[in-house]
């Protein structure tokens, strides 16, 4: 039997045209940068957040800012977690606890459970 495969990742060059793409279609993880240009990672996840429908959307922040106050900020901003681009060791940890959780809570659509927390 043939293995699944996951649909390849959509890619955009900025957090502008990360909104639009992400409008346009059905996703599972939002992995950003936050150092973009047009629109960087810290708007564009706020931007995300303010639209009802994607609350619980995981979203994770890959940067090269690595302080705690960058950390702080891309949390408060709406993002789930934060990973620094070099730390390869727990990129895909993170990837596969978010989307864990997403599953376990998309069950129950706009119950506590299901709105990640928020």
């Amino acid at each position: 039997m043939p293995a699944c495969r996951a649909p390849p990742p959509l890619l955009a060059n900025n957090g502008s045209e990360g909104l639009e793409k992400l409008s346009a279609g059905q996703f599972d993880l939002v992995v950003s940068d936050i150092e973009m240009p047009v629109m960087d990672g810290f708007t564009f996840a706020q931007r995300v957040r303010q639209d009802g429908q994607y609350s619980s959307l995981p979203m994770l922040a890959v940067t090269t800012l690595s302080s705690a106050e960058n950390r702080a900020k891309a949390l408060s901003c709406g993002f789930d977690a934060f990973e620094v681009k070099l730390d390869g060791g727990t990129f895909l940890e993170t990837i596969r606890a978010l989307l864990k959780r997403r599953q376990s809570t998309a069950i129950v659509p706009g119950s506590a459970a299901g709105s990640g927390g928020r």
